[in-house]
């Protein structure tokens, strides 16, 4: 999750004005959240082995793409 971090946090404690220290905590929390589901989204997206799509009988393969009608039909759970 280290690649996806913007870099240090901000150092609130030193702030006097309410306003801008929430608003400095706020964006210090959607921006740790961006990097937790970004970091899961590459995990989700990029798996560790390549898939492949399979022809069953006489399907021809050449028609075969990765483009969103075949989407619903793969199942992403199959070891």
């Amino acid at each position: 999750m280290a690649k996806f971090k913007r870099g240090a946090a901000v150092a609130t404690r030193a702030i006097a004005d309410k306003k801008l220290k929430g608003q400095l905590r706020h964006s210090e929390k959607l921006a740790a959240e961006a990097a937790y589901k970004a970091a899961k989204a590459e995990q989700w997206l990029l798996p560790e082995e390549a898939g492949t799509l399979e022809a069953e009988g006489l399907e021809r393969t050449w028609r075969f793409s990765q483009v969103l009608p075949f989407s619903p039909l793969i199942d992403l759970n199959c070891p």
